[in-house]
C-alpha cells in the first residue's frame, strides 16, 4: 500500500451515509472541515441526494470510505474548508470554498 495522503488517520472516523456503505450509491460530495467544538478535523462523503436523516448517517472508518471508492484519495490534500462535488461517479470534482 502506498503512502496514507490524508491529515488523518486511516482509522479516523467519518461522516457518511447507508446510501453510501449499503445501497452502493457513488460520493458525489466530499467536505474537509474543521470543528471547532470536538477541535478536529472532519471528513464528509456524501451520495449527494440530501438526505442526511439520522436513519441514514453513519460514522465509518476512512479506510473503510476508502474501500469503497480508492480513487477518492484525488481529494486528500483538500484544503480545511472546501467541499468537492461531481454530477456522477465517474465525473470531474469541482472543488470550491465551503460556503
Amino acid at each position: 500500500m502506498g503512502e496514507w495522503l490524508f491529515d488523518v488517520s486511516a482509522e479516523e472516523p467519518v461522516v457518511t451515509t447507508t446510501y453510501v456503505t449499503c445501497d452502493s450509491m457513488p460520493v458525489l460530495y466530499v467536505s474537509h472541515e474543521w470543528d471547532p467544538a470536538d477541535k478536529a478535523v472532519v471528513w464528509q462523503f456524501q451520495s449527494g441526494n440530501g438526505d442526511h436523516s439520522s436513519q441514514r448517517l453513519q460514522l465509518v472508518r476512512l479506510d473503510t470510505i476508502m474501500a469503497l471508492d480508492p480513487g477518492l484519495v484525488e481529494l486528500a490534500n483538500m484544503p480545511l474548508g472546501y467541499a468537492a462535488r461531481r454530477v456522477h461517479g465517474n465525473a470531474p470534482w469541482q472543488i470550491v470554498p465551503e460556503a
